[in-house]
């Protein structure tokens, strides 16, 4: 609100003081700065030198009363000092406390939340792993990333579909069917699993879970042993029997397990949208015309071209080849003409966000050349690209498939739990390496960032209880009243007032410069809140959240450390409870939009 209210009154205070129009529409740049004697928050003003042709202290000083006027017409009681380039504007305690008393009317679950991107309807495609066996940790990241976008889109009054595509049809899908098959064989002692051989094509999947499902397969009756036996025979003498059981079922218990084990995740999806769907929709013969007829096709060497190098694509693209089977590029086509054809409430969407693994780099150019081809907006499409995860265990730095330790998603959960595997899929930009310490997350230590967060939240929780909750007397052999009545302290969050927080939490601390900077610290990260989401949302960078989190419980920890909350006046302790309850609520808000829980007791 702060930054907000700096932002409003800057063109104001800039049409009193320069007659140039021109300069009312450059950006300011607006930071805290690190050193609290230099003020709440600091306005450079060197991008207004050039167009006004004046040293940046000129500019400053003459900017100064003008901007100080504007504040005060919005309310709030401030000092402006020049600074050479800077403005420092320092609030006063009375203002700080307008925005205390202002976010604690604010429903917890709206902290944070806001209308600003209200116009936005965004499609966003995440995770879409390939049936064919379990989440990996790369997966994980994803989902995270991809559930956190979701909630701080909505938060910020976007209307957002999650989608899930769903790979349930093509060569991978005869891969897993043939792999099913063998297992079952190997179970029946009827042959051994092929082992690969260097630098051949190795067309199954060797992972130990076919291990079990095959013995599922054969528990269940889904063929008798005669049939499968049948099977492998066909399949020995180099012919494929009837993939379809062996399919169908893989399909099933892998891509449910996917589904659980996101939802345990917390990870939500509106749609889980099959390609198998698409195709029988007609929307390959519908992607095909449409290139065909926008001239983007050509038949060159028996087989079918897309000509996505007019389109800005480095080369042109086989799309069905000469023995007539298409390629991937033909399905994911289909795909996105599908998405872009879609509306939410009777509108199309503004936005089509898919986030891929970074081994896609090279994708992202030939799905545009094809989206445009289509006749479709391609300023809408986006691609978030989410860089390797590698694991370290054991103090050793593993990349992910390249140890056979824990490379699933659900080993690490196992390992860490939910919270601080999202927790830290999150904390890094999603285009950047990300190392997971298997160690540190699961620990109970203030270098484990998630735990670091987490406890601030639950010390708020902790101090709230030992106040307003009766308290053995050892000595007496008794119970102790509660310091606070709890009726007492929602009375007094209910009826509360600027002046009276100003009472409270302010004068005790009047002499106290430490305290009093600790203090403002805390309330100007607590309003920081709603930029730090906006921004987050806005970029679609969740590891903004978790900054701010680890910020604001640092300000609070240090807060802790040099004023006591429960004091013998009461004025004093009832304000500083209230400045806990806003803390472990911001806390809170801050992590579910990571989609991270805020335990009471740790």
């Amino acid at each position: 609100m702060l930054r907000e209210t700096l932002q409003l009154a800057l063109p104001r205070a800039l049409s009193k003081s320069f007659t140039e129009p021109s300069i009312c529409g450059l950006p300011l740049r607006i930071e805290r700065p690190k050193n609290p004697d230099f003020g709440d928050l600091a306005v450079n003003v060197s991008a207004l030198s050039k167009p006004l042709k004046l040293s940046p202290a000129h500019i400053s000083e003459k900017l100064c009363p003008a901007l100080t006027e504007e504040l005060l017409h919005l309310g709030f009681e401030v000092t402006v000092l020049a600074t050479g380039a800077f403005l420092n504007v320092r609030f006063s305690p009375f203002s700080l406390a307008m925005i205390l008393t202002k976010r604690l009317a604010t429903p917890a679950d709206q902290l944070g939340h806001c209308k600003s991107l209200s116009q936005e309807r965004v499609l966003l495609e995440f995770v879409s792993a390939n049936p064919t066996g379990p989440l990996h940790v790369g997966h994980g990241r994803w989902a995270a990333l991809g559930d956190a976008i979701c909630r701080l889109l909505k938060a910020c009054g976007a209307s957002v579909t999650s989608e899930f595509y769903i790979n349930d049809v093509g060569v991978q899908m005869n891969h897993l069917a043939r792999s099913l098959l063998l297992r079952c064989a190997e179970s029946l002692a009827l042959g051994a699993f092929p082992t690969p051989v260097d630098g051949e094509p190795f067309p199954f999947y060797p992972g130990e879970y076919l291990v079990r499902l095959a013995e599922q397969f054969i528990a269940q009756k889904i063929l008798s042993p005669a049939q499968i036996e049948a099977d492998f025979n066909t399949f020995a003498s180099g012919q494929d029997p009837d993939l379809t059981p062996y399919r169908a079922f893989a399909y099933r218990h892998l891509f449910a397990e996917q589904q659980a084990l996101l939802s345990a995740y917390r990870v939500h999806f509106d749609i889980w949208q099959s390609e198998q769907a698409i195709r029988d929709g007609g929307g390959i013969e519908q992607a095909m015309a449409s290139l065909h007829s926008g001239g983007y096709l050509q038949q060159a060497e028996g087989a079918t071209w897309f000509q996505s190098s007019q389109l800005g694509d480095e080369k042109d693209r086989v799309l069905i080849k000469q023995d007539g089977s298409m390629t991937y590029l033909l399905p994911d086509i289909a795909y996105h003409r599908e998405k872009f054809t879609r509306t939410l409430d009777g509108l199309p969407y503004t936005q089509i966000v898919n986030i891929w693994g970074a081994d896609h780099h090279g994708y992202i150019a030939r799905m545009k050349a094809a989206i445009e081809a289509l006749g479709h907006d391609v300023s809408r499409f986006k691609v978030l690209l989410g860089q390797l995860v590698s694991l370290r265990i054991d103090g050793e730095s593993a990349r992910m498939g390249k140890r056979k330790k824990m490379l699933t998603l659900q080993d690490v959960i196992d390992a860490v739990g939910v919270d601080a595997a999202r927790y830290w899929m999150v904390m890094r930009s999603a285009d950047t390496h990300l190392e997971l310490d298997v160690d540190l997350a699961a620990s109970q230590s203030d270098e484990n960032p998630v735990f670091y967060a987490q406890y601030a939240h639950a010390r708020c929780a902790g101090i709230l209880r030992a106040a307003t909750e009766p308290a053995p007397n050892v000595d007496a052999g008794k119970w102790a009243p509660p310091v606070v009545l709890p009726t007492v302290l929602e009375a007094y969050l209910s009826s509360l007032t600027p002046q009276v927080l100003v009472e409270g939490l302010f004068q005790p601390l009047a002499d106290d410069k430490r305290a009093t900077d600790a203090l403002r610290a805390v309330i100007l990260k607590l309003d920081a809140l709603d930029d730090w989401v906006l921004d987050a949302a806005r970029t679609m960078s969740p590891h903004l959240m978790t900054q701010y989190v680890s910020q604001l419980a640092a300000e609070f920890h240090g807060l802790y450390a040099v004023c006591r909350v429960i004091t013998d006046a009461s004025d004093c302790t009832l304000a500083r409870l209230a400045l806990v309850c806003l803390t472990q609520r911001t806390i809170a808000s801050a992590l579910d939009l990571v989609g991270v829980t805020a335990p009471e007791r740790m």
